[in-house]
């Protein structure tokens, strides 16, 4: 557990560890074996991570086709990030969805993706 927090803290204190957003992530996923404790840590440390670059995060439906878009390093990586976020989302609606999950587990991966869900509309229609 003190690992998973590290990975959390980390994330949430350099881009440099960019990489632990993935690892995270697996611990979300619906085929994750994690007890619910750590699904749980993951959350939290990657909601605290996204509600950050929310309001920078390119629309999923997003066709930006331009060249200089499409070479531009920082658009890169907001796109990559958005995707990440989409995972994450899609994620908590297979948990909350899956009958296999822990029922508490269930309940706040609802309430959160309930939260992704307002906050993206909150941050693109503003």
């Amino acid at each position: 557990m003190s690992d998973l927090k590290t990975l959390g803290h980390q994330l949430l204190s350099s881009r440099a560890h960019i990489n632990n957003l993935l690892i995270l992530l697996t611990f979300i996923s619906s085929s994750s074996s994690s007890p619910p404790h750590y699904s749980l840590e993951a959350l939290l440390s990657l909601q605290s991570f996204f509600i950050l670059l929310l309001p920078q995060l390119p629309s999923s439906s997003s066709s930006t086709t331009t060249s200089q878009a499409q070479h531009d390093p920082d658009f890169i990586h907001l796109t990559w990030l958005r995707s990440k976020f989409d995972d994450l989302v899609n994620s908590l609606l297979d948990i909350s969805a899956s009958p296999h999950s822990n029922k508490a587990l269930r309940v706040i991966c609802l309430f959160c993706s309930f939260l992704a869900l307002c906050s993206l509309q909150f941050t693109f229609f503003n």
